[in-house]
């Protein structure tokens, strides 16, 4: 009896922790529960409030949400208001919609400006390929023009549009060479090996005479502009000026940051060179050689 006693106390006492130890864990996964279902709930509020289109404050707004994403209104603004906090008239508000319109088409008028020939038709890829190959070969290289960094207005447009020009300059010429032809690809060749060591050249003389090579590089394009000239350079620079007046500010600010950067770093390790030779080298090192493109092996 004394045993089976003793025996009934342990299994009481035992029975009685595990007891407690299970509405321990039971109050504890309780607690858990409560508090995510809390987070769960102020989670949801938090994105009803942050929708797309639905933000108070108007960012995020209209198609691609995001800050200002689509059209919706900047920081503070909403759809459909005045900066001033008026509402907008029905006129006002069709206003805004047709300039919103306009600044769609102009964004993706710069996208696909470049598979467009001088007379607006659409390039073929195999034409854009070909242009690409001959490139280097056909857009002989000039002394460059000497630029300040920051660019001025005018050379920052000439220097945006020499982009498309000169691509526009080599698409031109694609019909006066056969690249089925062995011996006009070793041509071609030859000239692009040529070019690259006449450039080099030119980005030396310029380190050497204090330029960057973003200096050097930019005034080159813009010089080469000039060179082509005519028609080309017209329509891209008039083509490049209808672009800026719808090109955010902050990607304007945001370019030319980086420009100002570069050309900052780059003067910094020049001034570290003691000699022409070093300079010279540097060059060699950082104006990489253009390849030959698989098209003319």
């Amino acid at each position: 009896r004394r045993s089976n006693s003793r025996s009934t106390a342990v299994f009481t006492v035992s029975d009685r922790m595990r007891t407690s130890q299970l509405l321990l864990v039971v109050a504890l996964l309780g607690a858990v529960a409560v508090t995510t279902v809390s987070a769960v709930g102020q989670n949801k509020d938090e994105q009803k409030e942050g929708a797309p289109g639905k933000r108070k404050d108007g960012g995020g707004g209209g198609k691609g949400g995001g800050a200002g994403g689509g059209r919706g209104k900047g920081q503070g603004e909403k759809r459909g208001y005045n900066p001033d906090g008026s509402k907008m008239t029905k006129e006002e508000r069709s206003a805004e919609k047709e300039k919103w319109r306009a600044d769609k088409d102009a964004r993706k008028g710069a996208r696909t400006a470049k598979f467009l020939d001088k007379e607006g038709k659409k390039v073929s890829q195999e034409e854009r390929k070909k242009a690409h190959a001959i490139f280097a070969a056909v857009v002989d290289p000039v002394t460059p023009k000497s630029v300040t960094i920051p660019l001025s207005d005018e050379d920052a447009m000439s220097y945006e549009a020499a982009k498309n020009a000169l691509f526009q300059y080599a698409l031109s010429k694609v019909p006066d060479y056969d690249l089925t032809k062995d011996e006009v690809k070793k041509d071609l060749r030859e000239k692009i090996t040529k070019n690259q060591a006449k450039a080099e050249e030119m980005m030396m003389a310029a380190v050497k005479s204090g330029m960057s090579l973003q200096q050097a590089r930019t005034g080159m394009a813009i010089a080469q502009l000039t060179t082509i000239g005519g028609k080309f350079a017209e329509d891209s620079l008039k083509k490049t000026r209808e672009r800026a007046e719808h090109m955010p500010e902050g990607a304007k600010e945001k370019q030319k940051s980086r420009a100002e950067q570069r050309h900052k770093d780059e003067l910094d390790k020049i001034r570290e060179l003691k000699s022409d030779d070093d300079k010279a080298n540097w060059v060699k090192s950082h104006f990489k050689a253009t390849r030959i493109p698989k098209l003319l092996e």
